[in-house]
């Protein structure tokens, strides 16, 4: 009820800022609105509180040629779409331990990917054990299986928190959240955040 009443009234880039940051979803050092407003327009974000902010404060910057910065480590808008080469995965899996603050920390990480012969996989070292994960391949499309292997491993620890997933279209938005957040967020924005097991 009390989120129904605060929907009806305008919120502000701001307010939905702070509301985020209270819930522990936050830009990173350095990054402001400028940043935002670079990716939506006020009028936009203001008009669809929190999914168009959401989908901003995941998106990545370039800060120099060629290199992306990330606008907060606690949210990513992610382009499901995105398995190409080599490396993919990688990339995929760093960002992703880094969105834990480091609590799902993994060593030599690499992988393949070979589309058109449908192979591929990724490995790494978890707690001084070694894991190698067979992934499905569906074209350039990303395996979400990724996301619930890694909760498992994250279950072991029974930690309170996991990855988080809200399908949009070709793309999701992923965080790291307990299940009292992921709740939470799901109220403020409509979306169907879920913990993937």
């Amino acid at each position: 009820m009390f989120l129904d009443l605060l929907r009806k009234r305008k919120e502000t880039l701001e307010q939905q800022i702070n509301v985020l940051d209270n819930m522990g979803i936050r830009l990173n050092a350095g990054i402001t609105i400028n940043e935002i407003l670079q990716i939506f327009d006020r009028k936009e974000i203001e008009s669809k509180p929190y999914i168009l902010l959401l989908m901003a404060m995941g998106g990545e910057m370039e800060c120099s040629k060629n290199q992306w910065l990330p606008l907060s480590n606690d949210i990513w808008h992610f382009d499901t779409e995105c398995i190409e080469d080599n490396g993919a995965y990688i990339e995929i899996v760093k960002r992703l331990s880094k969105m834990t603050k480091e609590f799902l920390k993994l060593d030599d990480i690499n992988d393949f990917v070979d589309v058109e012969n449908n192979i591929a996989w990724v490995s790494f070292e978890y707690n001084e054990q070694a894991y190698k994960w067979d992934l499905k391949v569906d074209n350039d499309w990303f395996d979400m299986t990724l996301i619930q292997k890694l909760n498992g491993l994250i279950t072991q620890s029974e930690y309170d928190k996991k990855f988080t997933v809200a399908v949009l279209d070709q793309s999701c938005l992923i965080g790291f959240f307990n299940a009292e957040t992921m709740e939470k967020l799901n109220n403020l924005c409509k979306l169907e955040f879920k913990t993937l097991l």
